[in-house]
């Protein structure tokens, strides 16, 4: 299905995903699985793992070939680095294995420039099963694996996703907060990756005005919210105001000064750009050491799949980017 539909011009393209992205749960759930279905070469790279409060798959190459998950947890403390990821899906669809092809290419780049790495994909569950803030508790629970049950340095870890946000925001607010003291430390990761992030869940920093440009739409942003939080509605409207502005729901208010670096990726067509780059300006301004690769004649997501980008060139180019920020982050530490 991928390869048929990378045969059409974006605009065609970008138009089918979105009506895919629109339909109702179930149906919309199949699509996606055989959107993104993991390529046979591919399936030996993943290795599940279930925790009490959480679950997710290491991702890395024979990964299901170790007998035991205490081997490939050697395996992965053993990286230069491990990457926490969390899959987009706004929070309503998606699953942890949905982008092989991307980590496939991110781990072959990664080896030009002498780096191996270890993927963590979080298996988070997501609306309408479960709403806000169960994601976000879930993926605070994997970078404490990470570092607390397997001692990975925080300086080895670079957590990337919409939710690294979350993340890093209940990192910072919990070191302020005196009952956590008597709770081990976690300490800010080495950097941050994200891809096209949904920064605030309101309306009015999203450009509606071309509608089959991107792959989102407005009615498919609105139906995640509404399942994401259904505690709106309950409120009114300036209630609803107030609670999506909650910096753990809409990280575009919240302050990131003492932050890791990040690195921000974008398409310059997508409706989420002008939220991204009201951003990127905050944490700026915060303080935040922040890269930015805004890739031309792109939609939402476009580093993830060349679905989403004018050429595979395009897509190819900018995991190269990303791969050597990775690469140069982690080598200074």
């Amino acid at each position: 299905m991928e390869s048929g539909l990378a045969a059409l011009p974006l605009k065609n393209r970008t138009y089918i995903i979105q009506k895919v992205l629109a339909m109702p749960y179930n149906l919309r759930s199949k699509m996606i699985a055989t959107m993104f279905l993991t390529p046979l070469n591919l399936r030996s790279w993943i290795h599940p793992l279930h925790k009490s409060t959480w679950s997710g798959n290491w991702i890395f190459p024979n990964a299901r070939n170790n007998e035991t998950l205490a081997i490939v947890e050697n395996r992965a403390t053993s990286a230069d680095f491990v990457l926490l990821f969390m899959h987009g899906g706004g929070f309503n669809f998606g699953f942890s294995t949905m982008y092989m092809k991307f980590f496939s290419q991110f781990t072959s780049v990664l080896e030009k420039y002498g780096k191996k790495v270890a993927i963590l994909s979080v298996e988070y569950t997501h609306s309408p099963k479960t709403a806000w803030p169960a994601g976000k508790n879930e993926v605070v629970e994997a970078y404490r694996y990470l570092v607390h049950d397997l001692g990975i340095p925080p300086s080895k870890v670079i957590c990337g996703g919409n939710l690294a946000l979350t993340l890093l925001l209940d990192v910072l607010k919990k070191r302020d907060i005196p009952s956590n003291s008597m709770l081990p430390p976690l300490p800010m990761p080495a950097g941050s990756l994200l891809i096209s992030p949904w920064v605030t869940l309101e309306n009015n920093l999203i450009d509606f005005s071309k509608p089959f440009v991107d792959i989102l739409s407005k009615p498919m942003l609105i139906g995640c919210v509404d399942n994401y939080l259904p505690q709106l509605s309950e409120l009114g409207a300036e209630e609803r105001k107030a609670f999506i502005q909650q910096p753990s729901i809409s990280p575009l208010y919240g302050d990131f000064t003492g932050a890791c670096p990040m690195l921000v990726v974008y398409g310059d067509m997508e409706i989420l750009r002008e939220s991204i780059q009201s951003f990127i300006k905050n944490v700026q301004k915060d303080g935040v050491n922040v890269n930015v690769i805004c890739s031309v004649d792109s939609v939402h997501d476009s580093i993830i799949s060349p679905l989403f980008s004018k050429t595979e060139k395009t897509t190819e180019s900018n995991i190269n980017d990303v791969a050597e920020w990775c690469a140069h982050l982690i080598s200074k530490h």
